[in-house]
């Protein structure tokens, strides 16, 4: 059987969209959809693998959002009808075995910002003109929103506040 995911959004004000991926198009698929929370459903029935064939080819935007055209609002019924009710939608990994594993939200990220502790080393800038340079934390306010900075390469020069939001994490401080 050939392999296509169908990803299924109804968020847009009852206008359900749907988009189809095959082939090597269907990891990228799904990561982007799980990254919106959308629904994936791999058809596992000749029935619905001729349905997924119906639905229009989705592809991933460069900014890695699935972009789905809108469907008939029978089209849609009838797909959720074969797996469930818009609550109960199914999904399958490619490759998996798991192919009634229910959707479920995508799991909250902790604050990256809010990680940044004494000794990380963030990106740091002092203005617009000239760019960006590793600093290290010497001190981290935990309830506030302060970091003292100074220069990793130029420890001579004088430390510097700046706020969590304004500096960049970088691998060494995640």
């Amino acid at each position: 059987m050939e392999k296509y995911v169908v990803v299924l959004d109804n968020s847009t004000e009852g206008k359900p969209r749907a988009c189809a991926f095959a082939g090597d198009a269907i990891d990228a698929g799904v990561a982007a959809a799980h990254a919106q929370g959308l629904a994936v459903v791999a058809p596992t029935t000749d029935e619905l693998l001729l349905m997924a064939k119906e639905v229009p080819a989705g592809r991933v935007s460069s900014v890695g959002k699935v972009v789905a055209a809108f469907v008939k609002q029978e089209t849609y019924a009838k797909f959720t009808a074969l797996i469930g009710t818009e609550h109960e939608l199914r999904r399958a990994e490619p490759g998996s075995d798991d192919a009634k594993a229910p959707v479920s939200a995508p799991t909250p990220q902790p604050d990256p910002w809010k990680a940044i502790s004494v000794g990380a080393t963030v990106l740091a800038t002092v203005g617009r003109e000239d760019g960006w340079w590793e600093a290290v934390v010497l001190a981290a306010d935990p309830a506030g929103e302060r970091l003292t900075l100074s220069w990793r390469d130029w420890p001579n020069m004088p430390s510097f506040s700046a706020s969590r939001r304004s500096v960049a994490i970088t691998a060494a401080s995640a």
